[in-house]
């Protein structure tokens, strides 16, 4: 089927579709939504961190959590010093 009718049928942009076919894009690496803030291995640091200070027998709460994410994110360049992270980043971060 060509790429023109296939993109109308399945309402695809032609640029799109097109990528895809001439493997421009690779369909394993394509992320849907916003980028995570952290790389994999940074969100591992933390989840690590709050599991060591869980083992401790210190559990933080949801606004330390964000609070030790947000000095994090501040540290490694990644966030402005006067602009916190989110609940909608801590659920986000749950999720992963």
């Amino acid at each position: 089927m060509p790429v023109l009718r296939a993109s109308k049928m399945c309402m695809v942009t032609e640029n799109t579709l097109r990528d895809r076919v001439l493997g421009k894009v690779d369909p394993e690496t394509v992320v849907m939504g916003k980028v995570p803030l952290f790389e994999q291995f940074e969100e591992a640091k933390l989840v690590t961190h709050f599991k060591t200070m869980a083992d401790f027998r210190y559990g933080y709460t949801r606004q330390e959590c964000l609070d030790v994410a947000s000095d994090y994110a501040f540290q490694l360049g990644k966030l402005p010093k006067g602009k916190p992270l989110s609940m909608k980043w801590l659920k986000g971060f749950l999720k992963r």
